[in-house]
């Protein structure tokens, strides 16, 4: 029998508003369900919905057979700037689908590791600026907080720095933020048309939003100029890049820049807020906060966290659950039923209808957490509790598919966050009364919270011992005893994130080694594979206790297969899951050994179940070594030098090349330059090669000769020695099969000798180094921030390392698989095809350098090949076009405004070289200015005496800027900007084109802050106005361009 809900008393036309206190709304809320129990009904300005708070009634509505996600009206009024984002789009929109599936592997495992270095990174700027305030500073815990997650997540999915912790006040992006959130909140609880009446307030979020746009845009629109797009492999080079692998789809640019303002709200709002109730707790509970204390000093002593910590670091865990239980700083979601229903089998509801489930209501049920609710106890979250624990008992990231994508991203930064506060300080309430106060806007966090912190004495000789990350059987260096003789092996993945297809192909490679014939499929496309063959391998993935999309078809083709109809079978799975998620870890790997065994086939290993919340990437290698073992295969070992294996070359690489001659080289600097030399060279290209101006020439460079006598030299080879390559069959290769090869000629042309170091080659060389104290200072970069401070930022070459630790014995047949293999340069064209299409030219800066560490100069890979050609050198190219915005305008009358420095002139030679046959050719052709930086006007004037021709034949007015002249004060190109102000304005007026080439740390970012400077004196207006007219005049117009290189 039907029953009515608990209403609270209401008045005529508004009814409940005036519960709801607009400032305080859970808290409102909060006070109802303990007025009127576990579900009420609201109704508010005519709308009505359901509020539930208990177990029983949200496990309930968590089924999503029976009920979906419901955008709420306060999400609603948030699209303006979140529009189809992941958190407001609705069900039926396609982008939310195409999203999830692109984004999702950003947020896997192997993703989150990967992010490890960068959230280190601004954790650390926090914690210096609290060190350098002193004990008697008084730290605003959220407003840190908020500087912190903002920063990071900008860092880590979008390769930004806010420089958060280096300003006084907040980005305006997190004002704009605030105030979008209240102003979307309050909308809620006004009469829409009294929202539409308020005119200055829809302006002011108008603003707002366009602000939070503006940022979104301006990271698409830097990352799209720069040329940098897929160089970075985050989350922006998945949404600019990837491909939705079931329809095949890309993000449109509305909704990158919805998703965008969608993670650096959500990214970063929800994960400071955590951090600040946490903070809290521990200062209100100072057991709790010795005991946490206690665990980072055991686990960490005084070395920063690995990835390898993180599970031993539980109790921390532990204690962000337990923050999360009591202030869910998502407080609430909504849910409809699909069709009519009873809930509870009492209270119809029909689709439409609104439920709200409110989570500080649900995670206070006493029936699940007992009396104590009140209480801060993280024992609740130890493993065997939460395995105790009902369905949706605690659900602070939202439920089933529309659950927060970032929820790993957060618990990692916190626990890492709060593993380092505590490790570097003491921290101290500093109004010892202080009563939690709640902020409300769509999330929630602590309000006017104050901590001191302390410095804590550090101490290394009392470390833990460092657990070296051990190089797993799996090792991709190494040979095989071949056991298989081309037997057909089937590696079929399922997951979400990426993480499953990734080891698939790690056990391909080594399948293939061990001799295998081996295909690799999702299991949706593969699984009809499995009657036609003996061996299969399945890496598989739960998501929410479902199959990923590329798993789902097969595994239910594989549930009603007839009995004994796989019985020649012999399969391995293994099982990727996160133990933290007790009721569904491992759900779909357990289904599917359940339906093989249905069918017949035969285990020849136990099911191996990776806990991304351990150590997973041991576990992986574990079971991959026992994987091997069980088919009669040895384990992967060090390869003997007739067995060596290369990755696969440029020749293999799909590239379109040719061959090219050189014509002629010419050194333009002379011989006491003190610079980089500039060279220029001029080469004859095949009749199959085509280039336009702008476009870049890719060379494939061989080691300089003085580079490959020192990797002879450090691995003890004689240059003559032919080694003979054994293939089975399986690989690519970049020579042919067993044709034997001088050890030199390898080492020059095929692998790179000094690229930065990786941690697979440290891995291997820890194992290979007898001195004790080298070993210990090897095993001591593999912690991330020691390695990025120590290899990639000074970028110290594999061979230079290998020089500076002499006990290490490391064999060529060790060390070539793990070099990679030798790639093309990049190079803009410095001429123009309507001159000569069978020519091109080049402008070299040829580095020479003191090296960083090792013996010898360091001498640039290509920029030193292409100086040692002579006259006839044959050389492999080819073209790559340049951006589609660094072309000469279709009408050659349109201004050109051209900046750069040294070889950055390169790409306006090919431009005026063309000008000036257009003119030639009886074209009328618009004027031209170029502002190029060099050192002085006797030694790296490059082109000096063409520009001159060109100038005197009106096709260029050139302004130099010699930053080292023999007489007077230097300058830059930047400086003659600023001075020429008044030309570069008129050529903007005109329709002019903007041109920049040069060094990327050294040289761009000089031009564009003058750029800025000038529109922002011409318009006579803020910087921020100026920026916002060039992005829509000049940026989006595509009259900016860049060229940029390292």
């Amino acid at each position: 029998m039907d029953e009515t809900v608990p209403t609270p008393r209401g008045l005529p036309f508004v009814g409940n508003l005036f519960e709801l206190d607009g400032h305080a709304l859970i808290q409102s809320l909060m006070r109802l369900w303990r007025e009127l129990g576990p579900i009420y009904r609201l109704n508010v300005l005519g709308q009505s919905g359901l509020v539930v708070g208990s177990q029983a009634l949200v496990n309930e509505v968590c089924d999503e057979t029976r009920f979906e996600k419901f955008v709420h009206s306060a999400l609603i009024n948030l699209r303006p700037a979140t529009g189809d984002g992941l958190f407001t789009a609705q069900n039926n929109e396609a982008n939310w689908e195409i999203a999830h599936r692109i984004l999702m592997p950003a947020f896997g495992p192997l993703g989150l590791r990967d992010m490890h270095g960068k959230m280190l990174d601004i954790a650390g700027q926090m914690l210096d600026r609290w060190e350098r305030f002193g004990e008697d500073a008084e730290i605003d815990v959220v407003d840190s907080m908020t500087r912190l997650t903002l920063d990071t997540l900008a860092l880590c999915a979008f390769d930004y720095r806010f420089n958060s912790f280096y300003r006084d006040s907040m980005h305006s992006f997190v004002d704009s933020m605030v105030s979008a959130l209240l102003e979307a909140s309050a909308r809620d609880r006004r009469p829409a048309l009294l929202s539409r009446a308020m005119l200055r307030t829809q302006r002011k979020f108008r603003h707002d939003v366009a602000m939070m746009h503006e940022l979104a845009d301006s990271l698409v629109a830097d990352r799209r100029e720069k040329g940098a797009m897929g160089s970075r492999g985050d989350l922006l080079d998945s949404m600019l890049l990837g491909r939705d692998p079931t329809s095949g789809k890309q993000l449109s640019d509305e909704n990158i820049r919805f998703q965008l303002v969608t993670f650096l709200i959500a990214g970063h709002e929800t994960t400071s807020g955590l951090l600040s109730f946490t903070l809290y707790h521990l200062l209100k509970y100072p057991e709790i906060l010795r005991k946490a204390q206690h665990c980072v000093d055991d686990v960490l002593g005084s070395r920063l966290p690995t990835p390898a910590d993180m599970p031993r670091l539980d109790y921390l865990e532990h204690i962000l659950m337990e923050s999360l239980r009591l202030w869910p700083t998502a407080p609430a979601f909504a849910v409809t039923p699909i069709a009519p229903t009873r809930l509870a089998g009492k209270y119809p509801v029909m689709p439409g209808d609104e439920i709200l489930v409110l989570l500080p209501a649900l995670h206070r049920d006493p029936l699940v957490w007992g009396d104590d609710v009140e209480t801060f106890r993280p024992e609740r979250f130890e493993r065997e509790a939460v395995a105790r624990l009902p369905p949706n008992a605690w659900k602070p990231f939202g439920n089933g598919q529309r659950a927060c994508i970032g929820r790993g991203f957060a618990m990692q930064e916190a626990q890492l966050v709060l593993a380092m506060t505590l490790q570097r300080f003491d921290i101290s309430a500093v109004d010892k009364n202080y009563e939690m106060k709640i902020a409300e806007t769509l999330t929630i966090k602590p309000d006017g919270l104050r901590m001191h912190v302390r410095a804590r004495p550090r101490d290394d000789t009392h470390d833990p011992a460092y657990r070296q990350n051990k190089q797993g059987a799996g090792s991709s260096i190494g040979s095989t005893q071949s056991a298989a003789e081309g037997e057909p092996l089937l590696i079929l993945h399922g997951g979400s994130t990426g993480t499953c297809e990734t080891f698939a192909r790690k056990i391909a490679k080594q399948a293939r080694q061990h001799g295998y014939t081996v295909r690799i499929m999702s299991l949706n496309d593969g699984s009809a594979e499995l009657s036609n063959i003996k061996k299969a391998v399945f890496i598989i993935a739960s998501f929410e206790g479902e199959p990923s999309d590329s798993a789902r078809k097969g595994l239910e083709w594989i549930e009603h297969l007839p009995r004994e109809a796989l019985s020649n079978l012999d399969y391995a799975i293994l099982g990727c899951g996160n133990r933290n998620w007790t009721r569904t870890y491992q759900a779909v790997p357990k289904r599917l050994e359940a339906a093989l065994n249905k069918a017949g086939a035969q285990p020849f290993v136990p099911r191996g179940e990776s806990d991304a919340a351990g150590d997973f990437i041991e576990i992986v290698e574990q079971w991959i070594t026992g994987l091997w073992v069980a088919l009669g295969s040895s384990a992967i070992s060090v390869m003997s030098a007739t067995q060596l294996e290369f990755l696969p070359s440029l020749r293999q690489a799909g590239m379109s090349t040719a061959t090219a001659r050189c014509l002629d080289n010419t050194r333009m600097t002379p011989e006491q330059y003190r610079g980089y030399h500039k060279h220029h060279i001029v080469l004859e290209l095949s009749p199959t090669l085509h280039y336009k101006t702008g476009d870049y020439l890719c060379v494939l460079p061989s080691n300089p000769p003085e580079t490959v006598a020192r990797g002879l030299r450090r691995l003890g080879l004689d240059p003559e020695t032919r080694i003979r390559l054994h293939n089975s069959g399986n690989q690519d290769w970049p020579v042919p099969e067993h044709e034997s090869l001088p050890v030199k000629t390898i080492l020059a042309d095929f692998v790179e000798l000094e690229q930065p170091v990786t941690l697979d080659q440290l891995r291997l060389f820890a194992t290979r180094t007898a001195c004790p104290p080298e070993k210990a200072h090897i095993e001591r970069l593999l912690d991330p921030a020691l390695y990025q401070r120590e290899i990639m930022h000074p970028r110290i070459g594999t061979l230079s390392f290998l020089e500076r630790f002499a006990s290490c014995t490391v064999g060529l047949a060790e060390l070539l698989p793990l070099l990679p293999p030798i790639a093309p340069r990049r190079y803009s064209i410095s001429s123009a095809p309507e001159v000569n299409s069978r020519r091109c030219t080049l402008t070299v800066s040829v580095i020479d350098d003191a090296p960083a560490s090792g013996t010898g100069r360091h001498i640039g890979v290509a920029s030193g090949y292409l100086a040692r050609l002579v006259k006839d050198s044959a050389l492999t190219v080819s073209v790559m076009p340049g951006s589609t915005a660094f072309r000469l305008p279709e009408d050659p009358t349109v201004p050109l405004i051209m900046i750069g420095a040294g070889s950055g002139i390169a790409p306006f030679r090919g431009f005026l070289e063309e000008r000036m046959q257009q003119k030639r050719d009886g074209l009328s052709v618009g004027p031209a200015i170029m502002f190029f930086g060099c050192r002085n006007p006797d030694q790296d004037f490059l082109y000096k005496g063409m520009l001159a021709q060109w100038e005197n034949a009106g096709i260029v007015r050139v302004f130099p800027a010699f930053s080292c002249p023999d007489q007077g004060t230097g300058q830059y190109v930047q400086d003659l900007l600023v001075q020429h102000a008044g030309r570069v304005i008129e050529l903007m007026a005109l329709g002019g084109r903007i041109y920049c080439c040069g060094n990327a740390r050294t040289v761009i970012p000089g031009i564009e802050q003058a750029l800025m400077e000038l529109c922002t004196h011409a318009l006579e207006t803020s910087p921020a106005v100026a920026m916002r007219w060039a992005r829509r005049n000049i940026i989006q117009k595509n009259r900016y361009a860049v060229d940029a290189f390292s």
